[in-house]
Protein backbone atom coordinates (compact mmCIF):
# COMPACT_ATOMS: atom_id res chain seq x y z
CA UNK A 1 0.00 0.00 0.00
CA UNK A 2 1.15 3.51 -1.23
CA UNK A 3 -1.12 5.57 0.66
CA UNK A 4 -0.16 7.83 3.52
CA UNK A 5 -1.98 11.52 3.68
CA UNK A 6 -4.91 11.54 6.72
CA UNK A 7 -7.95 11.60 5.23
CA UNK A 8 -10.48 11.05 8.27
CA UNK A 9 -13.29 12.34 6.61
CA UNK A 10 -12.97 9.77 3.58
CA UNK A 11 -14.47 6.42 2.96
CA UNK A 12 -11.74 3.36 2.67
CA UNK A 13 -13.16 0.46 0.06
CA UNK A 14 -11.57 -2.79 0.45
CA UNK A 15 -11.83 -5.67 -1.84
CA UNK A 16 -9.97 -8.71 -1.11
CA UNK A 17 -11.49 -11.39 -3.92
CA UNK A 18 -11.60 -10.65 -7.96
CA UNK A 19 -15.54 -10.43 -8.00
CA UNK A 20 -15.27 -7.87 -5.36
CA UNK A 21 -12.93 -5.83 -7.11
CA UNK A 22 -15.10 -5.30 -9.90
CA UNK A 23 -17.92 -3.99 -7.28
CA UNK A 24 -15.25 -2.06 -5.69
CA UNK A 25 -14.24 -0.41 -8.41
CA UNK A 26 -18.08 0.30 -9.24
CA UNK A 27 -18.54 1.75 -5.68
CA UNK A 28 -15.27 3.98 -5.85
CA UNK A 29 -17.24 5.58 -8.81
CA UNK A 30 -20.35 5.88 -7.12
CA UNK A 31 -19.21 7.47 -3.89
CA UNK A 32 -17.76 10.81 -3.23
CA UNK A 33 -14.39 11.00 -1.64
CA UNK A 34 -13.74 7.30 -1.42
CA UNK A 35 -10.57 5.28 -1.54
CA UNK A 36 -10.25 1.87 -3.02
CA UNK A 37 -7.82 -0.58 -1.86
CA UNK A 38 -7.51 -3.88 -4.01
CA UNK A 39 -5.15 -7.00 -3.67
CA UNK A 40 -2.15 -6.48 -5.96
CA UNK A 41 -2.38 -9.93 -7.51
CA UNK A 42 -6.10 -8.78 -8.95
CA UNK A 43 -4.48 -5.23 -10.51
CA UNK A 44 -2.30 -3.86 -13.03
CA UNK A 45 -2.54 -0.41 -13.46
CA UNK A 46 -4.47 2.03 -10.79
CA UNK A 47 -6.82 4.44 -11.43
CA UNK A 48 -6.64 7.88 -9.37
CA UNK A 49 -7.96 6.97 -5.81
CA UNK A 50 -6.62 3.38 -6.22
CA UNK A 51 -4.34 1.24 -4.19
CA UNK A 52 -2.80 -2.41 -4.36
CA UNK A 53 -1.48 -4.11 -1.13
CA UNK A 54 0.34 -6.81 -1.11
CA UNK A 55 -0.16 -7.43 2.91
CA UNK A 56 -2.63 -9.73 4.84
CA UNK A 57 -5.81 -8.06 4.46
CA UNK A 58 -5.82 -7.65 8.74
CA UNK A 59 -2.40 -5.35 8.35
CA UNK A 60 -4.56 -3.03 5.63
CA UNK A 61 -7.48 -2.68 7.83
CA UNK A 62 -5.77 -2.06 10.74
CA UNK A 63 -3.78 0.88 8.76
CA UNK A 64 -7.32 2.31 7.29
CA UNK A 65 -9.03 1.73 10.95
CA UNK A 66 -8.48 5.07 12.19
CA UNK A 67 -7.47 7.30 9.34
CA UNK A 68 -10.92 7.10 7.52
CA UNK A 69 -14.17 8.50 8.56
CA UNK A 70 -15.88 5.04 7.15
CA UNK A 71 -15.44 1.76 6.11
CA UNK A 72 -16.96 -0.63 2.89
CA UNK A 73 -15.55 -3.92 3.13
CA UNK A 74 -16.47 -5.73 -0.05
CA UNK A 75 -16.44 -9.46 1.56
CA UNK A 76 -18.74 -11.85 4.30
CA UNK A 77 -19.57 -10.39 7.64
CA UNK A 78 -17.54 -13.27 9.41
CA UNK A 79 -14.60 -12.20 7.82
CA UNK A 80 -14.95 -8.62 8.43
CA UNK A 81 -15.80 -9.41 11.98
CA UNK A 82 -12.52 -10.48 12.22
CA UNK A 83 -10.64 -8.28 10.60
CA UNK A 84 -12.01 -5.85 12.46
CA UNK A 85 -12.77 -7.25 15.91
CA UNK A 86 -9.60 -6.48 17.28
CA UNK A 87 -9.21 -2.40 16.43
CA UNK A 88 -12.86 -1.46 18.36
CA UNK A 89 -12.35 1.14 20.66
CA UNK A 90 -15.25 3.40 21.60
CA UNK A 91 -18.42 4.01 19.46
CA UNK A 92 -18.03 7.14 19.71
CA UNK A 93 -14.77 7.10 17.89
CA UNK A 94 -14.83 4.36 15.81
CA UNK A 95 -15.32 4.51 12.42
CA UNK A 96 -18.70 3.43 10.61
CA UNK A 97 -18.36 0.00 8.62
CA UNK A 98 -20.36 -1.24 6.14
CA UNK A 99 -20.02 -5.02 4.32
CA UNK A 100 -21.00 -5.88 1.17
CA UNK A 101 -21.14 -9.27 -0.22
CA UNK A 102 -19.34 -9.71 -3.12
CA UNK A 103 -22.14 -10.34 -5.44
CA UNK A 104 -23.70 -6.78 -4.25
CA UNK A 105 -27.05 -8.56 -2.64
CA UNK A 106 -26.57 -7.07 0.88
CA UNK A 107 -24.80 -4.02 1.90
CA UNK A 108 -24.95 -4.39 5.91
CA UNK A 109 -24.24 -2.15 8.49
CA UNK A 110 -21.28 -3.48 10.99
CA UNK A 111 -20.43 -0.93 12.96
CA UNK A 112 -21.15 2.20 14.68
CA UNK A 113 -24.71 2.47 12.83
CA UNK A 114 -25.55 5.70 14.25
CA UNK A 115 -22.05 7.42 15.25
CA UNK A 116 -20.76 6.72 12.62
CA UNK A 117 -23.20 7.09 9.79
CA UNK A 118 -23.07 3.45 8.68
CA UNK A 119 -26.54 2.78 8.75
CA UNK A 120 -27.46 5.97 6.33
CA UNK A 121 -24.49 4.62 4.01
CA UNK A 122 -25.69 1.02 3.78
CA UNK A 123 -28.65 2.41 2.78
CA UNK A 124 -26.56 4.79 0.57
CA UNK A 125 -24.93 1.71 -0.75
CA UNK A 126 -27.88 -0.33 -1.20
CA UNK A 127 -29.76 2.40 -3.27
CA UNK A 128 -26.95 2.76 -5.85
CA UNK A 129 -26.05 -0.69 -6.81
CA UNK A 130 -29.89 -2.34 -5.55
CA UNK A 131 -29.09 -4.55 -2.76
CA UNK A 132 -30.57 -5.22 0.26
CA UNK A 133 -29.74 -2.86 3.09
CA UNK A 134 -29.24 -5.15 6.55
CA UNK A 135 -29.82 -2.52 9.33
CA UNK A 136 -30.04 -4.19 12.86
CA UNK A 137 -30.07 -0.83 14.99
CA UNK A 138 -32.93 -1.49 17.63
CA UNK A 139 -34.36 1.83 17.42
CA UNK A 140 -34.38 2.00 14.24
CA UNK A 141 -35.86 -1.95 13.52
CA UNK A 142 -38.63 -1.37 16.27
CA UNK A 143 -39.90 1.49 14.08
CA UNK A 144 -41.02 -1.06 11.34
CA UNK A 145 -44.59 -1.72 11.06
CA UNK A 146 -46.34 -4.65 10.36
CA UNK A 147 -48.29 -5.20 6.95
CA UNK A 148 -52.20 -5.08 7.60
CA UNK A 149 -52.96 -7.09 4.64
CA UNK A 150 -55.47 -9.62 6.36
CA UNK A 151 -59.34 -9.80 6.19
CA UNK A 152 -60.77 -11.17 9.00
CA UNK A 153 -64.39 -12.89 8.06
CA UNK A 154 -67.01 -13.29 11.11
CA UNK A 155 -69.90 -15.00 11.07
CA UNK A 156 -71.27 -15.23 14.81
CA UNK A 157 -74.73 -15.75 16.75
CA UNK A 158 -77.18 -13.08 17.87
CA UNK A 159 -75.64 -12.42 20.85
CA UNK A 160 -72.10 -14.22 21.02
CA UNK A 161 -70.00 -11.82 23.34
CA UNK A 162 -66.86 -9.93 22.23
CA UNK A 163 -64.39 -12.25 24.73
CA UNK A 164 -65.82 -15.36 22.78
CA UNK A 165 -64.93 -13.74 19.24
CA UNK A 166 -61.36 -12.89 20.87
CA UNK A 167 -60.99 -15.82 21.88
CA UNK A 168 -61.70 -18.00 18.29
CA UNK A 169 -59.54 -15.45 16.43
CA UNK A 170 -56.92 -15.38 18.82
CA UNK A 171 -56.74 -19.77 18.44
CA UNK A 172 -56.62 -19.69 14.87
CA UNK A 173 -54.13 -16.83 14.06
CA UNK A 174 -51.78 -18.69 16.95
CA UNK A 175 -52.30 -22.20 14.97
CA UNK A 176 -51.52 -20.58 11.44
CA UNK A 177 -48.87 -18.40 13.23
CA UNK A 178 -50.28 -14.93 12.44
CA UNK A 179 -50.65 -12.14 14.11
CA UNK A 180 -53.67 -9.74 14.82
CA UNK A 181 -51.75 -6.55 13.98
CA UNK A 182 -51.87 -7.87 10.42
CA UNK A 183 -55.62 -7.66 10.50
CA UNK A 184 -56.57 -4.77 8.09
CA UNK A 185 -60.43 -4.57 8.75
CA UNK A 186 -63.45 -7.60 9.84
CA UNK A 187 -66.02 -7.95 7.39
CA UNK A 188 -69.28 -9.67 7.87
CA UNK A 189 -72.79 -9.77 6.92
CA UNK A 190 -74.78 -6.01 7.39
CA UNK A 191 -77.38 -7.37 9.56
CA UNK A 192 -74.66 -7.73 12.14
CA UNK A 193 -73.91 -3.85 12.41
CA UNK A 194 -75.74 -3.50 15.97
CA UNK A 195 -74.11 -6.81 17.33
CA UNK A 196 -72.64 -5.51 20.67
CA UNK A 197 -69.93 -8.43 20.70
CA UNK A 198 -68.77 -7.68 16.96
CA UNK A 199 -68.77 -3.90 18.03
CA UNK A 200 -67.04 -4.28 21.38
CA UNK A 201 -64.09 -6.51 19.52
CA UNK A 202 -64.01 -4.04 16.61
CA UNK A 203 -63.17 -1.35 19.07
CA UNK A 204 -60.66 -3.24 21.32
CA UNK A 205 -58.49 -3.32 17.97
CA UNK A 206 -59.71 -0.68 16.57
CA UNK A 207 -60.72 -2.35 13.57
CA UNK A 208 -62.73 -0.78 10.96
CA UNK A 209 -65.86 -3.04 9.72
CA UNK A 210 -67.47 -3.70 6.13
CA UNK A 211 -70.47 -4.76 5.55
CA UNK A 212 -72.19 -7.09 2.73
CA UNK A 213 -76.00 -7.63 2.33
CA UNK A 214 -77.25 -11.21 1.60
CA UNK A 215 -77.01 -10.83 -2.23
CA UNK A 216 -73.77 -9.93 -2.85
CA UNK A 217 -72.31 -13.12 -0.45
CA UNK A 218 -74.81 -15.27 -1.76
CA UNK A 219 -72.76 -14.59 -5.19
CA UNK A 220 -69.55 -15.31 -3.68
CA UNK A 221 -67.48 -18.23 -4.35
CA UNK A 222 -66.54 -20.36 -1.14
CA UNK A 223 -64.85 -23.39 -0.12
CA UNK A 224 -66.86 -25.34 2.46
CA UNK A 225 -69.74 -26.88 2.71
CA UNK A 226 -73.29 -24.11 2.35
CA UNK A 227 -74.54 -24.27 5.27
CA UNK A 228 -78.88 -24.63 5.38
CA UNK A 229 -78.96 -23.01 9.28
CA UNK A 230 -77.13 -19.81 7.96
CA UNK A 231 -79.11 -19.86 5.08
CA UNK A 232 -82.45 -20.29 6.63
CA UNK A 233 -81.08 -17.55 9.50
CA UNK A 234 -79.57 -14.52 6.92
CA UNK A 235 -80.98 -15.68 3.52
CA UNK A 236 -77.51 -16.92 2.70
CA UNK A 237 -75.00 -19.70 2.27
CA UNK A 238 -72.15 -18.68 4.10
CA UNK A 239 -70.79 -15.23 5.66
CA UNK A 240 -67.45 -15.52 6.99
CA UNK A 241 -65.92 -16.59 3.82
CA UNK A 242 -67.74 -14.75 1.42
CA UNK A 243 -67.09 -11.59 3.59
CA UNK A 244 -63.43 -11.83 3.60
CA UNK A 245 -63.40 -13.19 0.04
CA UNK A 246 -65.55 -9.69 -1.31
CA UNK A 247 -63.64 -7.64 1.58
CA UNK A 248 -60.30 -8.44 0.37
CA UNK A 249 -60.88 -8.81 -3.51
CA UNK A 250 -58.48 -11.89 -3.21
CA UNK A 251 -60.10 -14.93 -5.22
CA UNK A 252 -58.56 -17.15 -2.36
CA UNK A 253 -58.53 -17.42 0.81
CA UNK A 254 -55.95 -18.01 3.05
CA UNK A 255 -57.76 -19.59 5.88
CA UNK A 256 -60.64 -21.47 5.34
CA UNK A 257 -63.88 -21.45 7.39
CA UNK A 258 -62.71 -22.67 11.06
CA UNK A 259 -66.48 -23.01 13.52
CA UNK A 260 -66.26 -22.45 17.34
CA UNK A 261 -69.20 -23.93 19.58
CA UNK A 262 -71.37 -23.27 16.58
CA UNK A 263 -71.62 -19.52 17.93
CA UNK A 264 -68.72 -18.15 16.02
CA UNK A 265 -66.81 -18.75 12.45
CA UNK A 266 -63.98 -17.52 10.94
CA UNK A 267 -62.13 -17.07 7.72
CA UNK A 268 -59.48 -15.11 6.50
CA UNK A 269 -58.06 -13.93 3.34
CA UNK A 270 -55.18 -11.70 2.21
CA UNK A 271 -55.86 -8.29 1.06
CA UNK A 272 -55.13 -8.25 -3.03
CA UNK A 273 -52.80 -5.60 -3.29
CA UNK A 274 -52.80 -4.44 -6.90
CA UNK A 275 -49.79 -2.75 -8.21
CA UNK A 276 -48.88 0.02 -9.82
CA UNK A 277 -46.05 1.42 -11.98
CA UNK A 278 -45.76 5.49 -12.44
CA UNK A 279 -43.76 6.15 -15.42
CA UNK A 280 -42.02 9.49 -14.60
CA UNK A 281 -40.36 12.09 -16.53
CA UNK A 282 -38.40 14.06 -14.11
CA UNK A 283 -37.39 16.88 -16.87
CA UNK A 284 -33.84 18.24 -17.53
CA UNK A 285 -32.58 17.83 -14.12
CA UNK A 286 -33.07 20.60 -12.10
CA UNK A 287 -35.50 19.96 -8.99
CA UNK A 288 -37.65 22.98 -9.82
CA UNK A 289 -38.53 21.85 -13.41
CA UNK A 290 -39.75 18.55 -12.08
CA UNK A 291 -43.68 18.89 -11.95
CA UNK A 292 -45.46 18.23 -9.01
CA UNK A 293 -46.95 15.33 -10.69
CA UNK A 294 -44.16 13.62 -10.29
CA UNK A 295 -42.35 14.47 -7.69
CA UNK A 296 -46.13 13.05 -5.85
CA UNK A 297 -45.40 9.88 -7.82
CA UNK A 298 -42.36 9.10 -6.60
CA UNK A 299 -43.47 9.96 -3.05
CA UNK A 300 -45.95 7.53 -3.12
CA UNK A 301 -43.65 5.01 -4.75
CA UNK A 302 -42.12 1.93 -2.40
CA UNK A 303 -39.48 1.43 -5.10
CA UNK A 304 -37.76 4.05 -7.35
CA UNK A 305 -36.04 2.40 -10.52
CA UNK A 306 -33.73 4.13 -12.80
CA UNK A 307 -31.00 4.51 -14.57
CA UNK A 308 -28.27 5.67 -11.99
CA UNK A 309 -27.18 9.29 -13.11
CA UNK A 310 -31.02 10.33 -13.32
CA UNK A 311 -31.42 8.45 -9.73
CA UNK A 312 -28.71 10.81 -8.44
CA UNK A 313 -30.73 13.87 -9.81
CA UNK A 314 -33.72 13.38 -7.59
CA UNK A 315 -31.57 11.79 -4.53
CA UNK A 316 -34.02 14.35 -1.92
CA UNK A 317 -36.64 12.93 -3.39
CA UNK A 318 -35.52 8.83 -2.11
CA UNK A 319 -35.32 9.39 1.41
CA UNK A 320 -36.50 5.89 3.00
CA UNK A 321 -37.51 4.34 -0.73
CA UNK A 322 -35.87 1.02 -2.11
CA UNK A 323 -33.56 2.33 -4.91
CA UNK A 324 -32.40 0.13 -8.10
CA UNK A 325 -30.20 1.83 -9.93
CA UNK A 326 -28.29 0.20 -12.65
CA UNK A 327 -26.08 1.50 -15.70
CA UNK A 328 -25.87 2.23 -19.42
CA UNK A 329 -26.95 -0.71 -21.70
CA UNK A 330 -29.36 -2.16 -18.87
CA UNK A 331 -32.27 -0.13 -19.73
CA UNK A 332 -34.56 -3.87 -20.34
CA UNK A 333 -33.27 -5.18 -17.26
CA UNK A 334 -34.45 -1.93 -15.33
CA UNK A 335 -37.78 -2.05 -17.25
CA UNK A 336 -38.60 -5.73 -16.51
CA UNK A 337 -37.69 -5.30 -12.80
CA UNK A 338 -39.84 -2.33 -12.44
CA UNK A 339 -43.13 -4.79 -14.11
CA UNK A 340 -41.83 -7.71 -11.78
CA UNK A 341 -42.12 -5.89 -8.73
CA UNK A 342 -45.52 -3.91 -9.47
CA UNK A 343 -46.84 -7.56 -10.29
CA UNK A 344 -45.90 -8.71 -7.03
CA UNK A 345 -48.04 -5.80 -5.53
CA UNK A 346 -45.75 -3.08 -5.04
CA UNK A 347 -45.76 1.09 -6.46
CA UNK A 348 -42.68 1.86 -7.99
CA UNK A 349 -41.79 4.49 -10.07
CA UNK A 350 -39.38 4.03 -13.19
CA UNK A 351 -37.86 7.55 -13.94
CA UNK A 352 -36.64 9.25 -17.00
CA UNK A 353 -34.86 12.38 -17.86
CA UNK A 354 -37.09 14.85 -19.84
CA UNK A 355 -40.09 13.18 -20.91
CA UNK A 356 -40.68 8.88 -20.47
CA UNK A 357 -42.64 9.02 -23.88
CA UNK A 358 -39.52 10.81 -26.12
CA UNK A 359 -36.60 8.34 -25.92
CA UNK A 360 -37.93 7.67 -22.01
CA UNK A 361 -39.03 4.25 -20.55
CA UNK A 362 -42.41 4.29 -21.47
CA UNK A 363 -42.29 2.62 -24.69
CA UNK A 364 -39.75 -0.18 -23.65
CA UNK A 365 -42.64 -0.54 -20.97
CA UNK A 366 -45.16 -0.79 -23.56
CA UNK A 367 -43.43 -3.22 -25.64
CA UNK A 368 -42.36 -5.73 -22.50
CA UNK A 369 -46.15 -5.55 -21.54
CA UNK A 370 -47.63 -6.16 -25.14
CA UNK A 371 -45.91 -9.57 -24.61
CA UNK A 372 -47.07 -10.40 -21.56
CA UNK A 373 -50.32 -10.32 -19.25
CA UNK A 374 -50.19 -8.42 -15.91
CA UNK A 375 -52.89 -7.30 -13.74
CA UNK A 376 -51.13 -3.70 -12.61
CA UNK A 377 -51.98 0.07 -13.20
CA UNK A 378 -49.96 1.73 -15.38
CA UNK A 379 -49.78 5.76 -14.98
CA UNK A 380 -47.55 7.78 -17.39
CA UNK A 381 -46.15 11.02 -15.68
CA UNK A 382 -45.27 13.79 -18.24
CA UNK A 383 -41.75 15.61 -17.83
CA UNK A 384 -40.35 18.66 -19.51
CA UNK A 385 -38.59 17.21 -22.56
CA UNK A 386 -34.99 18.08 -22.92
CA UNK A 387 -35.67 19.49 -26.32
CA UNK A 388 -38.14 21.73 -24.75
CA UNK A 389 -35.39 22.66 -22.06
CA UNK A 390 -32.85 23.44 -24.33
CA UNK A 391 -34.92 25.00 -26.93
CA UNK A 392 -35.72 27.99 -24.10
CA UNK A 393 -32.13 28.31 -23.21
CA UNK A 394 -31.51 28.86 -27.08
CA UNK A 395 -34.34 31.51 -27.46
CA UNK A 396 -37.05 30.41 -29.53
CA UNK A 397 -35.98 28.33 -32.08
CA UNK A 398 -38.76 25.73 -32.38
CA UNK A 399 -41.67 27.85 -32.50
CA UNK A 400 -42.99 26.34 -36.00
CA UNK A 401 -42.90 22.77 -37.26
CA UNK A 402 -39.67 20.56 -36.34
CA UNK A 403 -38.83 17.29 -35.92
CA UNK A 404 -36.32 14.96 -33.39
CA UNK A 405 -34.33 12.73 -34.42
CA UNK A 406 -31.72 10.59 -32.50
CA UNK A 407 -28.57 9.59 -33.86
CA UNK A 408 -27.37 6.49 -31.54
CA UNK A 409 -28.05 3.11 -34.16
CA UNK A 410 -27.95 1.18 -31.11
CA UNK A 411 -31.77 0.58 -31.60
CA UNK A 412 -32.16 1.86 -35.19
CA UNK A 413 -30.01 1.15 -38.40
CA UNK A 414 -27.65 3.93 -39.50
CA UNK A 415 -29.37 3.57 -42.91
CA UNK A 416 -32.75 4.64 -41.15
CA UNK A 417 -31.75 7.51 -39.60
CA UNK A 418 -29.73 9.14 -42.09
CA UNK A 419 -32.96 8.46 -44.77
CA UNK A 420 -34.85 10.48 -41.74
CA UNK A 421 -32.46 13.43 -41.61
CA UNK A 422 -32.34 13.62 -45.60
CA UNK A 423 -36.18 13.65 -45.59
CA UNK A 424 -36.28 16.23 -42.66
CA UNK A 425 -33.18 18.75 -44.15
CA UNK A 426 -35.27 17.98 -47.39
CA UNK A 427 -38.85 19.14 -45.71
CA UNK A 428 -37.23 22.32 -44.11
CA UNK A 429 -37.95 21.24 -40.48
CA UNK A 430 -35.89 22.33 -37.94
CA UNK A 431 -33.99 19.40 -36.87
CA UNK A 432 -33.51 18.46 -33.09
CA UNK A 433 -30.44 16.40 -32.73
CA UNK A 434 -30.85 13.62 -29.63
CA UNK A 435 -28.24 11.80 -28.37
CA UNK A 436 -25.60 13.38 -31.27
CA UNK A 437 -22.38 11.49 -30.11
CA UNK A 438 -20.75 9.58 -27.84
CA UNK A 439 -17.05 8.02 -27.05
CA UNK A 440 -17.87 4.85 -29.64
CA UNK A 441 -20.05 7.05 -31.97
CA UNK A 442 -18.11 9.82 -34.01
CA UNK A 443 -18.72 9.96 -37.46
CA UNK A 444 -22.42 9.88 -36.65
CA UNK A 445 -22.78 13.41 -36.24
CA UNK A 446 -20.26 14.73 -38.94
CA UNK A 447 -22.33 12.62 -41.86
CA UNK A 448 -25.86 14.22 -40.05
CA UNK A 449 -23.69 17.66 -40.75
CA UNK A 450 -22.93 16.46 -44.57
CA UNK A 451 -26.60 15.37 -45.30
CA UNK A 452 -28.34 18.61 -43.69
CA UNK A 453 -25.37 20.89 -45.75
CA UNK A 454 -27.09 18.85 -49.30
CA UNK A 455 -29.90 21.41 -48.02
CA UNK A 456 -28.90 24.44 -46.31
CA UNK A 457 -26.42 26.78 -46.49
CA UNK A 458 -23.37 26.33 -44.17
CA UNK A 459 -24.47 30.05 -42.19
CA UNK A 460 -27.72 27.93 -40.87
CA UNK A 461 -27.70 28.83 -37.19
CA UNK A 462 -27.42 25.83 -35.43
CA UNK A 463 -27.97 25.71 -31.42
CA UNK A 464 -26.17 23.53 -29.02
CA UNK A 465 -27.23 22.65 -25.57
CA UNK A 466 -25.68 20.38 -23.06
CA UNK A 467 -26.26 19.64 -19.60
CA UNK A 468 -29.23 21.85 -19.57
CA UNK A 469 -30.56 22.89 -16.26
CA UNK A 470 -27.74 20.72 -14.64
CA UNK A 471 -24.33 21.36 -13.51
CA UNK A 472 -21.84 22.59 -15.94
CA UNK A 473 -24.66 23.92 -18.40
CA UNK A 474 -23.08 24.65 -22.04
CA UNK A 475 -25.14 26.85 -24.33
CA UNK A 476 -24.22 28.63 -27.69
CA UNK A 477 -25.04 29.49 -30.93
CA UNK A 478 -23.41 28.40 -33.84
CA UNK A 479 -24.08 27.46 -37.15
CA UNK A 480 -23.99 24.70 -39.77
CA UNK A 481 -20.43 25.10 -40.82
CA UNK A 482 -18.90 25.49 -37.11
CA UNK A 483 -20.98 23.22 -35.42
CA UNK A 484 -18.05 20.56 -35.04
CA UNK A 485 -15.80 22.34 -33.58
CA UNK A 486 -17.52 22.42 -30.18
CA UNK A 487 -17.57 20.15 -27.35
CA UNK A 488 -20.62 17.37 -27.91
CA UNK A 489 -21.39 14.40 -26.47
CA UNK A 490 -24.72 12.39 -24.81
CA UNK A 491 -25.92 15.27 -22.22
CA UNK A 492 -25.99 17.41 -25.44
CA UNK A 493 -28.92 17.97 -27.79
CA UNK A 494 -28.36 20.49 -30.81
CA UNK A 495 -31.31 22.11 -32.65
CA UNK A 496 -30.29 22.90 -36.28
CA UNK A 497 -32.65 25.67 -37.87
CA UNK A 498 -34.47 26.02 -41.23
CA UNK A 499 -34.43 28.71 -44.03
CA UNK A 500 -36.28 30.98 -41.59
CA UNK A 501 -34.11 30.18 -38.35
CA UNK A 502 -32.60 33.95 -37.38
CA UNK A 503 -30.21 34.47 -34.77
CA UNK A 504 -29.74 38.27 -33.11
CA UNK A 505 -28.68 39.12 -29.21
CA UNK A 506 -28.09 36.02 -28.20
CA UNK A 507 -31.23 34.54 -29.39
CA UNK A 508 -32.73 31.37 -31.93
CA UNK A 509 -35.53 32.51 -33.47
CA UNK A 510 -37.45 30.32 -35.84
CA UNK A 511 -40.27 32.71 -37.21
CA UNK A 512 -43.82 30.69 -37.50
CA UNK A 513 -44.83 33.03 -39.98
CA UNK A 514 -46.97 36.10 -37.87
CA UNK A 515 -45.09 39.08 -40.11
CA UNK A 516 -46.40 37.52 -43.31
CA UNK A 517 -50.25 37.87 -42.23
CA UNK A 518 -49.44 40.78 -39.87
CA UNK A 519 -47.51 43.97 -39.12
CA UNK A 520 -45.35 43.13 -36.38
CA UNK A 521 -43.74 46.48 -36.19
CA UNK A 522 -43.41 48.47 -32.41
CA UNK A 523 -45.30 51.51 -33.68
CA UNK A 524 -49.11 51.61 -32.73
CA UNK A 525 -51.64 52.66 -35.31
Amino acid sequence: MNDDSPRKKDIAIVAISEKGMVLGQRLKELLPASHLYLPAKFVGELKPGEYSFSSPAKELVREVFNRYRQLVLIMAVGIAVRLVASELRDKHKDPGVVVVDDGGSFSVSLLSGHEGGANELARKIASLIGANAVVTTASEVSEAIPPKDLVLGIGCNRGTAALEIERAVSRVFSEHALSIKNIRNIATIDIKKNEPGLLGFARKYRLPIAYFDKEALSKAKFLSEPSAAVLRHVGTPAVCESAALLSSGNPTLLIPKASFKRAVSIAVARFAVRGKLFLVGIGPGDPEHMTFKAREAIRQSEVVVGYKSYIRLIEPYLEQKEVIASGMGSEVERAKTAISLAKKGRIVSIVSSGDTGIYGMAGLVGEILGQESGDIDIEVIPGVPLLVASATLLGAPITGDFVTISLSDYLVPWEEIALRLELAAEGNFVIVLYNPRSKKRQRQLAQAREIILKYRPPSTPVGIATNAYRQKQEVLITDLEHMLDYEIGMNTTIIVGNSATFTRDGWMVTPRGYHKKYDLSQEQP
